[in-house]
């Protein structure tokens, strides 16, 4: 075979498997870019975290490092106390406020409050959660199982969790916890010639609002306060005049001269920018009767037409 023939042999069978050899380039090009591109050193990923425990999760505003220092240690002290059944301890480091409103001024209702967070010993996280006001913190602290006492790592626990306050005085804190934030003596009265409404005190929690009252009946008939029969018997209302609906399940129904005290809790966060303005009842009735729990509805409806008197009754609960 000569040369000539030997080219036109070549040329005949790149003519015939022309399109073979192409894909077969194309595939060879495409395996050799993806191993160069293998072998470019890849950039090693870092661990981030969104775990701050300084910043607050609803304002989003950062404590100072000195004072989230303070009051870590603060919290330190008193999971220490807690763990080592050292509750008189604990209890002292409270403000004085929180023992009197918050427990009643009962050391036995904060250890029982204590032992349902903790009925044995926990380790602890904290997050600052809120800054409602200057030098107030509002802080979340979740109690965690102990698993190296325990020696159970492998399992899902449940954890207790609770706000605590810590309000700035000189160089110190004032400490609440069960989400106690304060309270306030708020000594205003409401009253006509049938019935006498004084709000004593204001107990504010985290999530709510409690007002410890005094109701006095003046009349000679039965007076109901609040029996559930209307959607909006007993409200607050805030300063963007919302009205919140109470979360008391018992009747306030008060015979002639009666005179009881209670306390109505009504739901709002210390950090949503509102203040509460007003108490409101919103349809006392005066009756001869009253048609009781077990009333049907037409009952109840003939009772509120016959009603001796029906009026509304508004007690300021803004703070002078």
């Amino acid at each position: 075979m000569n040369i000539t023939d030997l080219r036109l042999k070549i040329r005949h069978f790149f003519r015939k498997n022309i399109k073979y050899i192409f894909i077969f380039v194309i595939a060879w090009l495409i395996v050799f870019f993806v191993n160069q591109l293998l072998k470019i050193p890849q950039e090693k990923p870092t661990a981030t975290t969104t775990f701050t425990p300084q910043e607050t999760v609803i304002d989003n505003i950062r404590i100072s490092t000195s004072e989230h220092n303070k009051i870590e240690e603060t919290i330190k002290q008193f999971v220490e106390y807690c763990n080592n059944n050292e509750f008189d301890k604990a209890y002292n480091m409270l403000s004085a406020d929180c023992r009197k409103y918050g427990y009643k001024n009962d050391f036995a209702e904060f250890q029982q409050h204590i032992l349902s967070m903790m009925p044995e010993p926990r380790e602890y996280n904290i997050q600052a959660y809120s800054n409602p006001e200057t030098n107030i913190y509002v802080y979340k602290v979740n109690y965690i199982p102990d698993y190296l006492s325990t020696g159970m790592t492998n399992q899902n626990y449940k954890y207790a969790t609770e706000k605590m306050t810590f309000k700035k005085v000189g160089n110190g804190y004032e400490m609440s916890v069960g989400d106690f934030y304060n309270a306030e003596d708020i000594s205003s009265v409401g009253q006509n010639d049938y019935i006498r409404i004084e709000v004593l005190d204001k107990i504010v929690k985290y999530e709510k609002e409690i007002y410890k009252i005094r109701i006095k009946n003046r009349s000679d008939e039965i007076a109901v306060i609040y029996d559930g029969t209307e959607p909006d018997e007993l409200t607050l209302k805030l300063n963007n005049d919302e009205d919140r609906k109470t979360d008391y399940s018992q009747v306030i129904v008060l015979a002639k001269g009666e005179e009881y005290e209670y306390e109505l809790e009504f739901p709002k966060y210390v950090d949503d920018n509102k203040i509460s303005q007003t108490l409101c009842f919103n349809d006392v009735r005066i009756m001869r009767d009253y048609y009781g729990p077990s009333a049907t509805e037409e009952e109840i409806a003939n009772a509120k037409v016959n009603a001796l008197a029906k009026f509304s009754l508004r007690i300021n609960v803004v703070k002078n």
